[in-house]
């Protein structure tokens, strides 16, 4: 396998039993906090919890110091985009759709991110199209077990 630098698309969907406004409040740095376990971000700017855009907040999360910033964060139109850097490994978007379907939410999650280190490039290698849509899954799994 190649250490060059490697830039990698993901796109994957999961339905949820509630409303699209819900549905992406469980997908903002506050929301995540109720399943993510070990989710505790830090605010840089404000100082205080936000998704407002121009939002700046850390995360270390499995073994990760992740800078995030919130690009948008519509819960009317149902999308939120973060831009994150991982120092040492990789840099990128995640972004979230959430609309209506049969009574709940179908949403649907991007990640374009791109290496920065030999390290970043083998996790990004690890991020293949299966491992990607497990990850939603367990994402799922959590969210309707959270409480």
């Amino acid at each position: 396998m190649s250490d060059a630098p490697l830039h990698i698309e993901r796109t994957g969907t999961f339905h949820l039993p509630y409303p699209p406004e819900e549905s992406l409040a469980l997908l903002s740095p506050e929301g995540e906090r109720s399943w993510v376990p070990g989710w505790a971000p830090v605010y840089l700017h404000p100082a205080e919890p936000s998704a407002a855009p121009g939002t700046v907040f850390r995360t270390n999360h499995n073994a990760q110091d992740t800078l995030w910033l919130v690009l948008e964060f519509d819960p009317v139109a149902g999308r939120a985009r973060y831009g994150r850097f991982t120092e040492g490994s990789h840099i990128g978007t995640v972004a979230v759709e959430c609309r209506p379907h049969e009574s709940g939410t179908m949403v649907r999650v991007t990640y374009a991110l791109t290496s920065t280190t030999a390290a970043g490039t083998r996790l990004l290698q690890a991020m293949h199209e299966q491992a990607y849509a497990a990850m939603l899954d367990e994402w799922k799994r959590l969210i309707l077990g959270r409480g």
